[in-house]
């Protein structure tokens, strides 16, 4: 995982081998997002939602996507306990880079309500493509900071 976010342009990464660890350097570093699997901790669903209810601030609305099975019953119990975004096992570059793509130009509002704490589930508008992405072409506008494969065209003087 590390080395793949590497190859995406991530520059810093770090890692929590239990809840405590990770609740620690969340209150100490200043963490931007998070990327949790399924089975940390025993049960990555509860750390969430912990997280999501008994914090407040930058921790609390941080972004946080999920490494999960195509199970369906875990996949709502996850957007419910407030996943921003999930991510299918076996993890791609490309699955991935999808995703925070996602919510980088595409942030969902954060919600606080009583039964409810973390992004807005609410379907968001469709984002359009780059002509990359849509028809498999290398021509587009500019560098796409999720696809370092992706030069920018040549400059016209």
């Amino acid at each position: 995982m590390r080395s793949m976010l590497e190859r995406m342009g991530v520059r810093t990464t770090r890692v929590a081998a239990s809840s405590g660890e990770a609740v620690e350097r969340l209150r100490s570093e200043h963490i931007d997002l998070m990327i949790i699997d399924e089975q940390f901790a025993g049960s990555a669903v509860d750390f969430v939602s912990t997280i999501r209810r008994r914090t407040r601030g930058r921790i609390q609305q941080m972004p946080i996507v999920m490494c999960i099975r195509a199970d369906e019953k875990l996949v709502r119990s996850a957007r419910d306990a407030g996943v921003n975004e999930m991510v299918a096992k076996p993890v791609t570059a490309e699955s991935m880079r999808l995703r925070l793509r996602e919510i980088v130009l595409r942030p969902r509002p954060f919600v606080r309500a009583n039964l409810y704490v973390g992004p807005c589930r609410r379907r968001r508008k469709e984002l359009k493509l780059l002509v990359s992405e849509r028809r498999g072409s290398i021509k587009a506008k500019g560098p796409d900071p999720f696809n370092p494969t992706l030069k920018s065209p040549p400059q016209k003087r």
